[in-house]
């Protein structure tokens, strides 16, 4: 204060800047796994120059449009075949997960989600490597901020999570155990109507099998357990080849399956390959065990179905 002014009286104005410690990838906070933190995104910077990430769902991260605040995982070395989940369910406002890995002046893509409900929670699966760092954006939609929770969790990656890795079924009758849990979505362009049409547009979390059919007839596949699923049969998955698998057959808690469970018939060519996906209904669930029946009719009655008949027309 100068001296002249001593004695002076009137009104001022301060303004002071509320500045995130994990406002960059540099300060961002380390997660524990698993756990549920709570934070907020107001006052925070929107971050530039970060790579794009392709994720499930057709909901591709070509940059961010609101502000966010960083946070890190690491799984410890010896921690193998485990995918890592996060949401931001009950979170005040439209939220975006972003993840990366890497180092901050170099980060790769890993996988991101805005709307996994219609609340405008998002919500990422990714298998996690062992000893790498992956960094988690919580970032807003269309300039959106506010308060957020963060859950983290962490389940068992299925063995046939992606349509390269579906597991055989068949030929003859049976049936599979099953989980939903750990499952991840595979990045797309598309979104999961386009996939499976008969379900919700949050369905991501999938796993798969392959039939490999030996006659021509008709395949009955079914779901049965606790876990609610959404039950879809392809001439090709997303493994195949370019453009979006058309669904030969869709069905969400269809009639004549116990539970939560779903049915569908494909109609089968002989040496034909069909890709059987079995996806939680909801984007939100974790997913849990099911069990999945498929059957071919037995048109002479022998016992044996048309697929490993060697006289289909045959009877005892």
């Amino acid at each position: 204060m100068r001296g002249a002014d001593r004695g002076a009286t009137g009104s001022f104005q301060v303004t002071a800047r509320f500045t995130h410690a994990n406002d960059s990838c540099a300060g961002a906070v380390p997660l524990a796994v698993p756990s549920t933190v709570a934070g907020t995104t107001l006052a925070a910077n929107t971050d530039a120059g970060l790579p794009s990430v392709a994720g499930p769902l057709g909901q591709s991260f070509a940059g961010t449009t609101a502000p966010g605040v960083w946070y890190s995982l690491q799984l410890p070395l010896g921690v193998q075949g485990q995918t890592v989940s996060l949401d931001t369910l009950g979170s005040a406002f439209d939220t975006r997960l972003t993840v990366f890995w890497g180092n901050c002046s170099a980060l790769a893509p890993v996988t991101s989600n805005d709307d996994i409900d219609p609340s405008g929670a998002s919500r990422v699966a990714f298998r996690a490597v062992a000893g790498r760092t992956y960094f988690v954006l919580v970032h807003g939609e269309s300039g959106a901020s506010g308060a957020f929770q963060l859950r983290v969790a962490l389940a068992s990656s299925p063995a046939n999570d992606d349509c390269a890795s579906a597991l055989a079924i068949g030929p003859s009758d049976g049936s599979a155990n099953g989980t939903l849990a750990g499952s991840t979505g595979e990045p797309s362009t598309y979104g999961a109507l386009a996939l499976a049409p008969c379900g919700s547009d949050s369905a991501a979390f999938d796993v798969w099998y392959r039939f490999d059919a030996y006659c021509d007839s008709l395949l009955t596949l079914s779901t049965c357990g606790a876990t609610d699923t959404l039950l879809s049969g392809y001439a090709s998955g997303p493994s195949s080849g370019p453009g979006t698998p058309v669904a030969l057959a869709c069905n969400d808690n269809g009639a004549g399956t116990c539970g939560f469970g779903s049915r569908v018939q494909l109609p089968i060519a002989m040496f034909q390959t069909y890709w059987i996906r079995v996806a939680s209904a909801q984007g939100v669930d974790l997913g849990g065990a099911f069990q999945l029946q498929w059957s071919v009719p037995d048109t002479d009655g022998d016992g044996y179905n048309e697929c490993v008949d060697d006289c289909p027309g045959a009877p005892l």
